[in-house]
């Protein structure tokens, strides 16, 4: 299987993947050790998930 990369929304840093993340997966960066929401698969995109999140995000307002 081919490595996959991603870049660390926290740090900047590239992270290697050694499997294909589905879309609201967590990946953890092993530089910074934040975490992040695969947000898109091709190509890897994430998004920080924030320690202390007291609100939904954006997309999911409304929808409960």
């Amino acid at each position: 299987m081919q490595e996959l990369t991603a870049i660390c929304p926290n740090c900047g840093e590239e992270i290697i993947l050694d499997f294909t993340p589905a879309r609201g997966e967590t990946v953890y960066c092993p530089q910074c050790g934040s975490s992040s929401e695969v947000i898109r698969t091709d190509p890897i995109a994430l998004l920080e998930i924030e320690e202390d999140e007291d609100f939904p995000r954006e997309e999911n307002k409304g929808l409960v």
